[in-house]
């Protein structure tokens, strides 16, 4: 007697959701991480130019003679913001970019700007090590040049620092919105931070005699102990009144 035995076909590989939606997550994770380190970084550009642009002036204003170090060492911390910057947006945000240089497209201008000598002096410091820059800045540095220099940045930012980094951070945001809307997801709002409540402070004035302070104080505990209301067996209220009243104490 021959038995039949019925063999089913073999079931399609289920597809993987988990490991396509990590892929997505990872690759939303990158362009977020791409776009909040072009965000710091611009940050961090106008914060240093708002500082060098309030400080040169400044400084400029000094004998130079007792200011020339400072004055050295915030021109070259301007040049080098500028340079670090422009090359971040240009070379990519990757960490692990050659940005310690002076971009090319602008060194011929720079070169105008700082004159040889300060130009060479500048490169080699951005180019060393953090421990050894300063060693190789010059020991001055004319007001015309620091006054061009300022002048520089200043007619820069516009075009080459925000305009760049603004339109890398609408090409990746519009990029983040796009996968998220197609993946249905939703920012998360962040919750509201809660302010703490200031601790009670004593209604005595510092400039009060002490006589003055205590009998604020005991009128202070009066009102407080007047509007406490206990239940019995009110151990929770008790405790609250009690530290209250060591606070004001």
């Amino acid at each position: 007697m021959t038995v039949e035995i019925a063999i089913e076909a073999a079931p399609a590989a289920p597809k993987e959701p988990l490991a396509v939606e990590a892929v997505e997550k990872s690759e939303l994770r990158v362009l977020n991480d791409e776009r909040r380190r072009i965000r710091s970084q611009l940050s961090r550009f106008k914060r240093g130019h708002a500082y060098h642009a309030k400080h040169l002036p400044e400084l400029l204003k000094e004998s130079p003679e007792e200011k020339m170090k400072p004055l050295v060492k915030n021109c070259y911390g301007l040049f080098r913001l500028f340079c670090f910057s422009y090359n971040f947006i240009n070379l990519g945000a990757e960490r692990g970019a050659d940005r310690a240089s002076v971009p090319a497209d602008f060194e011929s201008e720079l070169k105008e700007v700082l004159t040889s000598a300060y130009f060479s002096k500048f490169e080699e410091a951005i180019r060393a090590k953090k421990e050894d820059f300063e060693k190789e800045l010059p020991e001055e540095v004319s007001t015309e040049v620091a006054e061009k220099l300022m002048k520089f940045v200043s007619v820069k930012e516009a075009d080459q620092i925000n305009a760049k980094y603004n339109d890398k951070l609408a090409e990746l945001t519009e990029k983040i919105d796009a996968i998220r809307k197609e993946k249905g997801i939703e920012i998360s709002a962040r919750p509201k931070r809660v302010k703490k409540a200031k601790s009670p402070r004593s209604p005595a004035a510092k400039g009060d005699s002490l006589e003055d302070q205590l009998v604020s104080v005991l009128k202070e505990v009066k009102k407080r102990t007047e509007a406490v209301r206990f239940a019995k067996d009110d151990f929770a209220s008790l405790s609250e009144a009690q530290s209250q009243l060591d606070n004001l104490f």
